[in-house]
């Protein structure tokens, strides 16, 4: 369908307005004139006409309704007005002006009956460009999404991929959002796409629990509900947060379990994982006062403006809590010696352990090697007794080299394992295993397997791969064999790391895609390597490049006051691969979010600040939500109300590879949770 556009001026840029529907098309920002805020069908063509912006539904107690082409429409230089018929008994008033620069939308839904009508649900369209095509076309073109619907205190903002340039900035000024779902997420739009969001002054009747509980709007005969934003450029992300005031203050995101949050004036408790563990209280000033007595995610509400807080235990009694349910439930006692040592996938609503079935990620090796991994990174710290831990650990040492490492250190991906071709991820994953191994039991052994491993990972391709971790498990061998005296074996992995990181500073932009075209785990690797590469050269040649990444890294997540979304980068694949559910949308916190905090500790002095380790320190204190206080987990949190009409906001039941958040914490973060034993 072809549709002809009028230009709108707004202040550092124009909108596109579409002459049939009178919605914006694309938005442009003068400084960036490339880059494509929405989502265009010339170049994504899974995006149609329903899905442009402002269009929507309905879902009522007297019947439900769609919206996209006016019954009428006035279109101006600086004003439209829209109007729809929605079934028997709504109509619908779409007015858009231009006012101070910004793009203002009335979005007024009136009740044309004689009685009450219950809207049970609102979706609005909005068809953010968040795609990655390549590496070079999402950094110069497309921008990252970041969705707050707290409820009266709601925005989005939609970030250049680069980290650079206007953000185009969405305030609701009357109203609420109260929840977003993912739609057009599938076999074929699979990981490269976020998909088409939508956001909701209320979404009760498709998911009634999400973001703490949804409210239907009860319109009176005659009466309207009115939702209103403004939509505009804003000079960058610093400027965008300078802004903010919120409805929350000062209140933190997350304190101790059995410490009392004193909530601002208004604020209650809205629901929690296990409301008879929480306690409240007012105090003099009649604010509510909240304690739980167990580590959870409690949601609040202030005045209609809605959040979510986490009552965490000390990261140690959790992480011990951990080990013993992994050694309780997630060993795969029912097979046969060595097997029988792997560590596997747990159903947590059933209590079984969950068999691969030829799906790599339900597999006993490749990410779940996350588990012995915590066990030793416990043990390494003191905060699980050795002997707790050791023969788990050498029986599944003899399970791996048994059944996933060959002779010449090729890693498989799992014992049972169908695809032919080795994985570069799991190289050095099962290398640090190894490397760690011999730190906890010094049997040289070990260490000559972890080497081997990473040799055989080079001679595969590591050089020109951003594997997770490949860098660190390097920095891990060459620590303990300058240690040894191995002075060969140190210059021969330190040449490897200089000569990668030369080899990605000279692409730029131009990464090449990996499992997904670009992703911040593809960034974060590679921040990590620059790192420790400028460590082993002990020159500045690689801060440019540095300098430039970090933009990359950083603009992945958003400044929502959020437990589980503030600062952590945006991932939306990880509930289908990972979880039994088998949900698309994004999952927040993903556990390679703690690859940000990681790449940022990795930084050379020069570009260390307050403010990176505060947004290092929050990651990682987001991701203990994926753990409960029992020791039991969730693969993946799917943020989103619904994805594709399948509710979501909601925890996956299979404990899978979540533990890297916790093994890549005690390694790199633990400084976070000092005095925390």
């Amino acid at each position: 369908m072809t549709d002809t556009r009028t230009r709108w001026r707004l202040g550092g840029g124009m909108v596109a307005m579409s002459s049939t529907t009178g919605a914006p098309l694309q938005f442009t920002a003068d400084t960036d004139p490339d880059r494509r805020y929405l989502l265009d069908p010339t170049s994504e063509p899974w995006h149609t006409y329903e899905r442009e912006w402002g269009s929507g539904f309905v879902i009522t107690d007297r019947g439900s309704a769609r919206w996209h082409q006016p019954s009428e429409l006035t279109l101006d230089e600086d004003r439209s007005t829209a109007t729809f018929t929605l079934g028997d008994h709504l109509a619908l008033t779409i007015t858009r002006t231009i006012e101070d620069g910004a793009l203002t939308e009335s979005y007024a839904v009136s009740n044309a009956s004689d009685a009450p009508i219950s809207i049970t649900s609102m979706g609005i369209s909005c068809p953010f460009q968040d795609t990655y095509s390549s590496a070079r076309e999402s950094l110069q073109r497309s921008v990252h999404a970041h969705v707050w619907t707290g409820g009266t205190d709601s925005w989005i903002v939609a970030q250049p991929m680069s980290g650079i340039g206007p953000v185009l900035a969405v305030d609701v000024v009357d109203g609420r959002l109260s929840s977003y779902s993912i739609e057009s997420r599938n076999a074929n739009s699979s990981s490269n796409v976020r998909g088409h969001i939508v956001v909701h002054p209320t979404d009760a009747a498709r998911n009634e629990r999400a973001f703490g509980g949804q409210q239907p709007i009860v319109l009176p005969a005659t009466a309207t509900y009115t939702l209103t934003w403004r939509v505009r450029f804003v000079a960058d992300m610093a400027a965008f947060e300078s802004d903010r005031t919120g409805s929350f203050g000062t209140l933190p995101l997350h304190t101790a379990v059995g410490d009392e949050l004193v909530l601002p004036h208004g604020g209650a408790i809205a629901t929690a994982d296990r409301p008879e563990a929480v306690t409240t209280a007012t105090d003099s000033q009649g604010r509510t006062v909240v304690t739980s007595a167990i580590h959870q995610v409690c949601e609040i509400d202030v005045s209609g403006a809605r959040t979510a807080v986490l009552f965490r235990e000390p990261l140690s009694s959790l992480v011990r809590k951990r080990v013993r349910f992994i050694l309780t439930h997630q060993l795969a006692r029912e097979r046969p010696a060595p097997d029988s040592a792997a560590m596997v996938p747990y159903d947590t609503s059933t209590g079984l352990t969950w068999a691969a079935s030829g799906w790599s990620d339900w597999n006993d090796g490749a990410e779940r090697l996350a588990m012995p991994t915590l066990l030793q990174q416990a043990a390494l710290l003191g905060w699980t007794p050795l002997a707790d831990v050791k023969a788990p650990l050498h029986a599944w040492a003899e399970f791996a080299r048994a059944r996933l490492v060959s002779d010449d250190g090729t890693v498989r991906w799992g014992s049972a394992s169908l695809e032919p071709c080795p994985r570069l991820y799991n190289f050095p994953w099962m290398a640090h295993f190894f490397a760690d191994q011999y730190r906890l039991f010094g049997d040289s052994a070990d260490l000559e397997l972890a080497t081997r491993i990473i040799r055989r990972g080079i001679a595969l391709g590591a050089d020109e791969h951003l594997s997770i971790g490949h860098a660190e498990a390097c920095a891990t061998l060459i620590e303990i064999h300058r240690s040894l005296g191995q002075d060969e074996t140190v210059s021969e992995l330190e040449q490897h790391i200089v000569r990668s990181a030369e080899h990605f500073a000279s692409l730029g932009p131009d990464l090449p895609a990996h499992e997904v075209n670009y992703e911040q785990s593809i960034v974060a690797p590679l921040i990590s390597l620059l790192g420790i590469a400028s460590g082993i050269i002990g020159d500045d040649r690689f801060l440019p490049h540095l300098t430039t990444t970090l933009e990359w890294l950083r603009a992945f997540a958003g400044p929502q006051p959020h437990i589980r979304l503030r600062h952590v980068p945006l991932r939306h694949w990880d509930g289908y691969w990972f979880g039994v559910n088998r949900l698309w949308g994004d999952t927040m916190p993903h556990h390679w979010s703690v690859l940000s905090a990681v790449a940022m500790l990795m930084l050379p002095p020069e570009l260390r600040t307050e403010r990176l380790w505060q947004e290092a320190e929050q990651i990682c204190i987001a991701n203990l939500t994926l753990f409960r206080d029992d020791g039991a987990a969730t693969c993946a949190f799917v943020m989103p109300g619904t994805v594709d009409g399948r509710p979501g906001y909601t925890a996956d039941p299979l404990a899978n590879d979540q533990d890297w958040a916790l093994t890549l914490v005690l390694r790199y973060a633990s400084e976070f949770f000092t005095g925390e034993r």
